[in-house]
């Protein structure tokens, strides 16, 4: 049950209630850690449910990027026609206010019900969940849905549920699809709303497995006063470039500097990659793979090599966080396909022959 703000205020004064107590403003896990020791609280971390351009955004926007992405790839639902991460589909609808003062967006809601379908066609065998911040929303794309007997019956395989993110707390599904729904005609009641609700945004996004396929006027909620939609616009924005981006690098070089900018890396980086070109070892430096970069990557045929010079003032200050991510680092680039060799600087400073021949031991191997 909902309660509204001002029925809330009206029982909080009727019966003398604690402001504390308020149901509308305060969440249960807010009223319990004012009642507890700061030292007995603990944080879970560690996420497990997303695919990392998913929950990466919330990590940033809403957690401070305080989590560790441990998510098992391998769990993953994948489709060869629906790529892993975050899709937007441009939709130029039109917000309606409906009687109840929710609003609606049907051209939204009709090029949902097209996905659906394609979904279908393609024999989509991922959960499918449809969300969206409005009420009345749900109810059109549910009404549309269910106009059509065959798909609603083909869904149904699908486990689809489409509602609010109220309901969606504590679910998921491995493809979800947001309903934004703001576009011209949006009332200032419901972008006071949305602006009220980031946290209800998060919980939305981050009811995605797989995939997050987003529906709505991307140029509208460029430019919405919403900051986390405004954020979050960027944030595809700037990984779609950066998906996009060849990288364009000059094997025939043996100066780092020509291929890569080096002004953040270390000397015994560049110093390993030319002695490594010497030996007849051709690395790429800096290659982007996930959400990382590697510090120098080994391509043979279809094998891969992660090359790591740890640096030794940057150990000395080793904690148990670092070598976590760092754990969790290797355990994704394992699941990618990857092999990891790393050596300290004082390996490659003191006994450089020894730390080639390891790279050619493993370039000859089957």
């Amino acid at each position: 049950m909902l309660l509204q703000k001002k029925q809330d205020a009206y029982l909080i004064q009727k019966y003398g209630i604690e402001l504390d107590w308020s149901y509308s403003s305060s969440s249960l896990y807010n009223l319990a850690s004012t009642l507890v020791n700061a030292k007995h609280v603990v944080h879970l971390r560690d996420h497990h449910r997303c695919y990392k351009d998913i929950i990466e955004f919330s990590n940033k926007e809403f957690y401070n990027g305080k989590l560790r992405i441990a998510t098992d790839y391998n769990k993953l639902k994948r489709n060869n026609e629906i790529s892993l991460g975050i899709q937007w589909k441009n939709v130029l609808g039109r917000t309606e206010r409906a009687l109840t003062g929710s609003v609606y967006n049907l051209a939204e809601a009709e090029e949902i019900e097209k996905f659906l379908k394609w979904l279908v066609r393609n024999q989509y065998k991922g959960t499918i969940g449809i969300v969206t911040p409005f009420r009345i929303q749900a109810e059109k794309i549910q009404d549309i849905i269910e106009r059509n007997e065959e798909l609603t019956e083909k869904l149904s395989k699908n486990d689809l549920m489409i509602d609010t993110v109220h309901k969606f707390q504590g679910d998921e599904r491995d493809l979800i699809i947001f309903s934004a729904v703001i576009s011209e005609g949006t009332t200032q009641g419901a972008l006071g709303f949305l602006k009220s609700t980031g946290n209800l945004f998060n919980v939305a996004i981050t009811r995605a497995r797989s995939t997050l396929y987003v529906v709505g006027d991307l140029e509208y909620c460029r430019t919405c006063g919403v900051s986390y939609m405004e954020h979050f616009v960027k944030y595809i924005e700037t990984f779609n470039e950066k998906a996009h981006k060849e990288y364009d690098i000059n094997m025939d070089s043996e100066e780092y500097s020509d291929i890569v900018d080096d002004s953040q890396v270390s000397e015994w980086e560049k110093y390993f990659y030319k002695k490594l070109r010497q030996a007849g070892i051709k690395t790429i430096p800096q290659l982007p793979v996930d959400k990382y970069k590697l510090d120098l990557a080994l391509l043979i045929d279809d094998r891969k090599l992660d090359i790591e010079i740890d640096g030794e003032m940057y150990h000395k200050s080793w904690n148990g966080e670092l070598c976590y991510r760092d754990q969790l680092r290797n355990q994704r680039l394992i699941e990618q396909g990857w092999n990891i060799k790393r050596f300290w600087v004082y390996q490659i400073r003191d006994n450089l022959d020894w730390c080639i021949r390891e790279i050619e031991n493993w370039i000859k191997q089957k």
